[in-house]
């Protein structure tokens, strides 16, 4: 009985035969479309229309096609093909999805959204991931800002879901311990205080401009902030603070969690100011140490941190 089974393909049951496919399931999902009728029901479809479709699945049959002139190809060029990395792609794209993760689209979304709402740029997805990784953003601030798009961070609503561990959801305050809160609100954190005197300190620097405040969908999206398109040290100036004061904050938050170590308003003032003469002498130190230094370099230091804090690093 050597008469080719057009589901699987094979020659169809036969004892002592090498292409016996018995035990073997290969039959392909387009001849299961229709589906199963109950044994009263009669098929809307004859038997000659379900003939036709499946002779025409058989002839067109993209797989089948790809891997012949595949081979044709080349073994390197077929090896290429069979990368695992293209292989999820193509069946996420059966499945009508795309790669990634969709909580994380609608997190960037909201990110493009707000951006475009508060300072009019207008930027693709792939601009919020290349722009986060901006020589002027440290690692470790890259790697905190993936993590927020990604909702990786270990805080409270991740806490919830973990039974016998809700207590570590909330702050000490009560409140539930989103990166918001965090970083924005939380006065155990100083993130306020800190913020108020990032924002006297801008307006002391720049007088003209105003401090834009921030949002965590702004945040997400730091590498991408233009308050001016023409003036590229002062979006520069102002994501450079925004990173320093977002760490110094998460620190702060993680030495009272773990290291039971609360601070006052005072101490937190006098850190962040800290933390910026720390910046302004990095900058000096790389700007009149490497060769082929231009004047303008220190003139941009001085635009973007002020005349005093220049003085400070003169003495």
């Amino acid at each position: 009985m050597q008469v080719e089974d057009p589901l699987s393909r094979q020659a169809d049951h036969e004892m002592e035969i090498d292409l016996d496919n018995m035990n073997q399931v290969l039959l392909k999902p387009e001849f299961f479309a229709i589906n199963a009728l109950e044994a009263t029901h009669e098929s809307p479809i004859n038997d000659e229309i379900i003939l036709k479709k499946v002779k025409a699945a058989l002839l067109l049959d993209e797989v089948t096609k790809d891997y012949k002139s595949l081979l044709k190809s080349g073994p390197r060029e077929f090896e290429k093909s069979l990368q695992q990395k293209k292989a999820y792609k193509m069946i996420l794209r059966q499945r009508n999805r795309q790669p990634g993760n969709d909580p994380t689209k609608r997190r960037i979304e909201k990110t493009k959204e707000e951006l475009l709402r508060k300072t009019g740029t207008c930027i693709t997805r792939n601009d919020i991931w290349i722009n986060n990784g901006k020589r002027i953003i440290p690692p470790k601030i890259n790697d905190f800002l993936w993590k927020l798009c990604h909702d990786r961070h270990k805080i409270g609503p991740w806490f919830l879901k973990i039974k016998g561990w809700e207590n570590r959801a909330h702050c000490k305050c009560g409140k539930l311990e989103t990166m918001n809160y965090i970083i924005m609100e939380c006065p155990l954190n100083q993130g306020p205080t800190i913020w108020n005197y990032m924002k006297s300190e801008w307006k002391q620097t720049f007088p003209k401009t105003q401090w834009l405040q921030l949002t965590i969908e702004l945040i997400r999206g730091l590498g991408s902030i233009q308050l001016r398109k023409s003036s590229r040290w002062m979006n520069e100036a102002y994501i450079e603070r925004v990173t320093e004061a977002i760490w110094l904050i998460w620190t702060i938050r993680n030495n009272r969690i773990f290291n039971k170590r609360e601070i006052s308003t005072e101490q937190a003032t006098k850190m962040i100011e800290r933390t910026l003469q720390v910046k302004i002498e990095t900058e000096w130190i790389y700007i009149t140490n490497i060769k082929d230094t231009s004047h303008k370099d220190k003139e941009t230091l001085e635009k973007k941190w002020g005349k005093n804090d220049q003085k400070k690093i003169n003495k």
